[in-house]
């Protein structure tokens, strides 16, 4: 049986962005729990954060806003009041366009040793 799921108007099947859509057990590492902390990456190299927190803020309270770069690509650290703004804001907002570039959204991995 087969089953077609389509969230917020957006159709991720047959998409790139679909994170999930072969060799789950590779990918199987991306999923954690929901965090107040989300990372924004792919971003255009000269957003700003305001720009940042303008394509966020009406999805919660936000604590704190980091723009920053990694190995030459532009990235940001939003965190909200709690983590269910932050479900909010990545449903939202994943996948969306910010400065002509589509961004990807997910929530921060801590990394226990």
């Amino acid at each position: 049986m087969y089953f077609h799921l389509v969230f917020d108007s957006n159709d991720y099947v047959n998409s790139n962005l679909n994170r999930f859509d072969r060799n789950a057990a590779k990918k199987y590492r991306y999923c954690c729990s929901p965090t107040k902390l989300i990372p924004l990456s792919t971003l255009p190299q000269e957003v700003t954060e305001e720009e940042v927190v303008n394509h966020v803020q009406d999805h919660g309270v936000m604590l704190n806003t980091k723009v920053f770069e990694m190995n030459g690509k532009k990235q940001a650290m939003v965190q909200f009041e709690n983590e269910e703004e932050a479900v909010e804001a990545l449903v939202c907002k994943h996948a969306t366009n910010l400065g002509g570039s589509v961004i990807r959204i997910s929530f921060y991995q801590l990394q226990m040793i």
